[in-house]
C-alpha cells in the first residue's frame, strides 16, 4: 500500500524537492469563493477529517500540499476543513519539520517532508484512517486534534475543490452515508460493521451485496426531503414511506420542503450574526486597553493568528476568517463603531471606548501595585486570579458580562484559569505576561528575567 501511495502522489514529492532545493518564495494563497461556501452550508457539509458540520466561521481552506513545501495555490490542492483540523495539521507539520523556511534544513528533514506530504495527501483523499500508514504523523495529529480518540467518519464531506463546483453534492468517496439512499435500505437487518472495516471496504472498492428488492432511484420517486440532501435519519423522521412489492410510495412533503428552505435561510442569517459577534469579541481581545496605529493593529492581528496556529496570518485572512471582505478599516468602521474609536486617515488609530476598558484600568493598577510589593517581581496565579474575581464582584457584572470586556466567553471553550489569565494579560496596556515555571504559573513584566 505504501508504494502505491508514493506512486499516486509522486508529483507532489517531486514538486516539494524542486521547490525546497531552489529556495523559491512561497506562493500567495486564496481562499474559498462565496458561491462554493454557500454550497457547503446549503448542503450541510462536514469536515472531511472529523465530520464536524460546517457553519459560520468554523472552517478554513486547507492547502493539502502546504505552500511552504511547494504546494500550489490551485483548486487541485485545496480542500475545506474545520478550523480545528486545519490548525492541527499545521501543528503536525511544525512538530515534524520545525519552523519555516524549510529549505534551510531540507537535507536533514527530507524523509520527514516526504512522510508529511504523503500523509497530508492521503488523509485528504481517503479519510483520516488512511493516515495510519504513516504512524508518526498520524500520532501527532491524533493527539493534537482528538486527544488520541477515534473520530467519526464523515457522511457529507466534499473533496478537493477541483472535484466539485457550486451545484455539486458532497462527493468524497469515503462518505459513510450515500447522498441519495432509499429509506428502505436503512431498514434492512444487517451485521453491524466496525468503523475500521467500513473504511477499508471503501478504500479497496468493496461493494456490499445489494438487497434483493430492487428500488428505483428516480428523483421523482424519492421523498423531497432526501432530494434536498438531508441525511437519511432526518428524512425518515419527516417522511415514512411504505413498501408494497418492492415499490416505494413517497409521501407529500411539499410543506416540509418549504419549511426546510426557510430554516436554511434563517441558519445562514444566524451564521452571519455569529460571525459578526465573534469578530467583535476578537477585536476587543486584540485591541484591549491599548491605543494602536494601523500598523500596530496589523502586527497584533498577526500575533493573534500565529498563536492560534493559522497558516495565513494577515488582516485579510483575519477578515476572511469572520466571513468579511477585504479592507480592515472599512470592516471596523462598519461593524465596530459602537465600541471602537477610529481616528485618522492614511495613518489611523484605534482604541476601545472608555466604558469597555474600565476593568482593564483597574486590573492594571492592581497588578502594578502587587508587582511592586513582590520580592520576585512576579504574582503567582493563585494570587492573580483572586484579583480578577474581586474586580468582577465589585463591578456588579455577571461573569459573562465581565469576561466579555476582555473579549472572552465565560465557558470551558477557552480553557482553564491559566489560559484565561494569559489572554487577559495580553489585553492590558502594561507589558505583562503569564509565564510557567516548573508546575506553577506567574504574572510578570515581559521584560523582567
Amino acid at each position: 500500500m505504501l508504494s502505491e501511495i508514493k506512486t499516486r502522489y509522486s508529483q507532489s514529492l517531486k514538486r516539494s524537492k524542486t521547490f525546497l532545493k531552489s529556495q523559491k518564495t512561497t506562493p500567495k494563497s486564496s481562499s474559498i469563493t462565496s458561491t462554493r461556501e454557500l454550497c457547503l452550508l446549503r448542503n450541510q457539509a462536514e469536515c472531511p477529517i472529523c465530520a464536524i458540520k460546517f457553519s459560520g466561521k468554523n472552517h478554513n481552506t486547507e492547502h493539502i500540499h502546504p505552500r511552504a513545501l511547494g504546494g500550489l495555490n490551485d483548486d487541485e490542492n485545496k480542500i475545506q476543513m474545520c478550523t480545528a483540523c486545519n490548525n492541527s495539521r499545521n501543528l503536525t507539520m511544525q512538530s515534524m519539520l520545525g519552523n519555516p523556511p524549510y529549505y534551510k534544513n531540507y537535507q536533514s528533514i527530507k524523509a520527514d517532508v516526504d512522510e508529511f506530504i504523503l500523509w497530508s495527501e492521503v488523509t485528504a483523499d481517503e479519510g483520516f484512517l488512511a493516515g495510519a500508514v504513516f504512524p508518526r504523523a498520524q500520532e501527532i495529529f491524533t493527539e493534537a486534534r482528538f486527544a488520541n480518540t477515534e473520530p467519526p467518519m464523515p457522511k457529507r464531506a466534499y473533496g478537493r475543490f477541483s472535484t466539485w463546483d457550486k451545484d455539486s453534492l458532497p462527493n468524497l468517496k469515503f462518505n459513510q452515508t450515500p447522498i441519495r439512499t432509499s429509506p428502505i435500505e436503512h431498514n434492512q437487518s444487517k451485521r453491524k460493521i466496525g468503523l475500521v472495516e467500513r473504511f477499508f471496504d471503501k478504500l479497496f472498492g468493496y461493494e456490499p451485496k445489494k438487497p434483493e428488492i430492487q428500488i428505483k432511484q428516480d428523483k421523482k420517486e424519492l421523498p423531497e426531503v432526501i432530494q434536498r440532501n438531508e441525511s437519511p435519519k432526518q428524512a425518515s423522521s419527516k417522511s415514512k414511506p411504505s413498501t408494497t412489492e418492492g415499490k416505494v410510495k413517497s409521501t407529500d412533503t411539499k410543506s416540509e420542503g418549504s419549511e426546510g428552505a426557510i430554516t436554511t435561510e434563517k441558519q445562514l442569517k444566524n451564521d452571519v450574526l455569529t460571525d459578526l459577534s465573534q469578530f467583535k469579541m476578537d477585536i476587543i481581545m486584540i485591541v484591549g486597553s491599548k491605543k494602536l496605529s494601523n500598523d500596530d493593529l496589523g502586527r497584533a492581528i498577526q500575533k493573534w493568528m500565529i498563536e492560534r496556529g493559522y497558516e495565513n496570518y494577515n488582516p485579510t485572512s483575519f477578515l476572511r476568517l469572520h466571513n468579511l471582505p477585504r479592507g480592515l478599516k472599512k470592516a471596523l468602521q462598519t461593524h465596530c463603531s459602537d465600541y471602537l474609536n477610529i481616528s485618522g486617515d492614511d495613518i489611523w488609530h484605534v482604541d476601545l471606548k472608555d466604558e469597555l476598558v474600565v476593568q482593564h484600568r483597574k486590573l492594571e493598577s492592581e497588578i502594578k501595585w502587587k508587582l511592586e510589593k513582590s520580592d520576585n517581581e512576579a504574582i503567582p496565579l493563585k494570587d492573580f486570579w483572586p484579583i480578577v474575581k474581586d474586580l468582577k464582584e465589585s463591578s456588579g457584572l455577571t461573569w459573562n458580562q465581565f469576561m466579555e470586556k476582555f473579549g472572552l466567553k465565560n465557558t470551558g471553550e477557552m480553557g482553564g484559569v491559566a489560559i484565561k489569565s494569559k489572554i487577559i494579560c495580553s489585553t492590558l496596556a502594561i507589558d505583562v505576561i503569564l509565564e510557567k515555571k516548573g508546575k506553577e504559573h506567574f504574572v510578570k513584566y515581559s521584560s523582567s528575567d
